[in-house]
């Protein structure tokens, strides 16, 4: 089994991605933490991973709740291709950006969030469960 070596919890979310070094088509962010993020593009998309080259990121939301946009300064850390499905999956690293303080006040939006949801779910569902 896998282990998780992640160093911040990622929270599934869906947005449009833009990053037009890497696709001229916008991708789909797939999930996303203070640290880091996986978007998929359309097609075939090729980047050097060992550059370290940063490049610039807008991730946009439909969410009303949520930033409209957010510009990030991303490092691609991880290129998985699914030549079956056309798109290709790429993992990001976020750097230092002008929208880092956006960025973690949505994470602290989401973290909030998963807290409530996991209050309702013990709520619904009876820990002690007995079987006749």
């Amino acid at each position: 089994m896998k282990k998780n070596l992640r160093k911040a919890v990622r929270f599934s979310e869906i947005a449009r991605v833009e990053c037009h070094e890497l696709c001229a088509l916008p991708g789909v962010l797939d999930d996303i933490s203070s640290s880091g993020c996986r978007a998929h593009f359309p097609g075939v998309v090729t980047v050097d991973l060992e550059s370290e080259s940063e490049i610039e990121l807008s991730i946009r939301f439909s969410n009303p709740d949520l930033p409209q946009v957010l510009q990030l300064v991303v490092v691609p850390t991880r290129i998985v291709e699914h030549p079956e499905e056309s798109e290709t999956e790429v993992g990001f690293k976020i750097m230092r950006s002008p929208d880092t303080p956006l960025l973690k006040e949505y994470i602290g939006k989401l973290q909030e969030k998963s807290e409530d949801d996991s209050d309702i779910t013990d709520l619904i569902i009876e820990q002690d469960v007995e079987f006749v």
